[in-house]
Order: C-alpha cells, then sequence, then structure tokens
C-alpha cells in the first residue's frame, strides 16, 4: 500500500512541476511545426545540395557583402555563388534603401517593373541583384532578394 502512495505521490509532483513549467515545454502544434520544416530543410538540402534556413536568424554562410533591407528575413537559399533571401518590410522604403545603396556602389540597372508587383535588376562585374516586392494587404511589404554571381 505505502508503495502505491509513494507512486502516485511521485505522479501527483510530476504533474504539479509539469504544469509550473508549462512554459518551457512546447505544445504539439510547435513540435509539429518544427518537424515539418526541419523535414522540408533536410529534403531539399538532400535533394539539391542546396542550404536551406526557413525562419533564419541571420544571413547564409557566404554571402556577399552586398547590401540587404532593414526588415525580418523570412527564409534563406544558398547554392554556390547564387543566394535568395525572402524579408517582411514595414514599407517600401527598405526598398529604396537597398536599390541606393547598391547605385551608390557602382551597379547599373538592367531592368525595373513597377505594378502591383515591382521588380528591379542591378548588375556590376561581379554580382547581380534582383529585387521584386509586393504589399502583402497587411501593410507589410514582402520583398524577395536574388543575389548571383554575374557571368564571366
Amino acid at each position: 500500500m505505502s508503495r502505491h502512495l509513494a507512486t502516485l505521490a511521485t505522479l501527483g509532483l510530476a504533474a504539479l512541476l509539469l504544469v509550473g513549467c508549462g512554459s518551457l515545454i512546447p505544445s504539439p502544434e510547435k513540435i509539429a511545426e518544427d518537424t515539418i520544416k526541419e523535414g522540408v530543410e533536410k529534403a531539399v538540402e538532400e535533394a539539391t545540395g542546396t542550404s536551406v534556413d526557413i525562419e533564419p536568424t541571420s544571413l547564409p554562410d557566404g554571402f556577399p557583402d552586398l547590401p540587404t533591407p532593414e526588415g525580418e528575413l523570412i527564409s534563406t537559399l544558398a547554392a554556390d555563388d547564387t543566394y535568395s533571401l525572402s524579408y517582411r518590410l514595414d514599407d517600401e522604403s527598405a526598398v529604396d534603401a537597398v536599390k541606393a545603396a547598391l547605385l551608390a556602389e557602382g551597379f547599373e540597372v538592367t531592368g525595373e517593373a513597377s505594378g502591383e508587383f515591382n521588380a528591379f535588376v542591378a548588375a556590376n562585374p561581379e554580382w547581380t541583384v534582383s529585387l521584386s516586392w509586393y504589399n502583402d494587404g497587411e501593410g507589410n511589404v514582402v520583398l524577395a532578394y536574388g543575389a548571383a554571381r554575374t557571368a564571366a
């Protein structure tokens, strides 16, 4: 009988600790989300040899010294000397700042388009940078930033 009481007391204590530490234990939704992201990243990396980071905290390894916008980095892809970055920005002024910085560094505009979806492409002898962006309807600007080594 005392062994059963000890087991119940231990289970009760464990339950209290789990409730008290609930914020330290990820929810089933968070576990599933993280598992899916890791699975997608691994599958793409294995199939293509491309480095993928969903919800990155920094630019991919080897990213060149190019201007990037102030904003939330959403995703990155990197393969050889080609990089793709996705950002969520507060407004178009962040895109304008990147465009101005590229031009100040000697990049030449090779293409532009404006409308519901906007595009800007500039190149120098070493890199070609493409910016494509749109307003997401929720007050944010979504930017796709591409950088590729310019073919010699």
